[in-house]
């Protein structure tokens, strides 16, 4: 689940997308027109949206695939921008604090995070060296677009699980990760 601007709620149910407009100061929802919105993945891991609440994009794992959605300012109501491959099953995806780059992981713990760049109308675009060869389950960003915190493991509470927090700074030299 994710708010978009404080307005608006996405979550998926089953493989469904359902959209909500949140009203202010009573925190009532209702469903956005259209919602609920069709998807192309045969299951939807996880949502994310840039920190304009501009697009949405949607982790269709067992199809190796992102969606984006562009989000109607007015309404909510989303509108397809495309489906873009990733490099394997698409798990958890972030983007950086400033909304330009969107980070993907590869399954709970998988070896490699997808790079893109956010076009002004949602497209993703590789950046060079994607994907990066990372064990990482889960990313999050914060607001300024310098970092990123990284959680390796897959959750699981296990005496042979050892789960890690990263700090990863994207380097001014080439755009990339590395650890902090």
């Amino acid at each position: 689940m994710v708010v978009a601007q404080t307005k608006w709620l996405y979550q998926l149910v089953g493989s469904t997308l359902q959209g909500y407009s949140i009203t202010g100061g009573t925190g009532a929802l209702t469903a956005i027109p259209g919602s609920p919105f069709p998807l192309s993945g045969t299951e939807v891991y996880s949502l994310s949206t840039d920190s304009a609440g501009k697009f949405l994009f949607v982790c269709a794992a067992n199809n190796d695939q992102v969606q984006v959605f562009s989000i109607n300012q007015t309404s909510g109501a989303l509108a397809p921008v495309g489906t873009f491959a990733t490099t394997g099953f698409a798990a958890q995806a972030t983007t950086d604090g400033l909304g330009k780059y969107l980070y993907v992981t590869e399954g709970n713990s998988g070896s490699n995070v997808d790079v893109y760049a956010i076009s002004s109308t949602g497209l993703l675009t590789p950046i060079a060296g994607s994907p990066f060869p990372i064990s990482i389950a889960t990313l999050r960003s914060e607001p300024t677009g310098k970092f990123l915190v990284g959680v390796t493991g897959d959750g699981a509470k296990t005496a042979s699980d050892l789960t890690i927090m990263c700090m990863f700074s994207r380097s001014i030299n080439r755009l990339g990760l590395r650890v902090k």
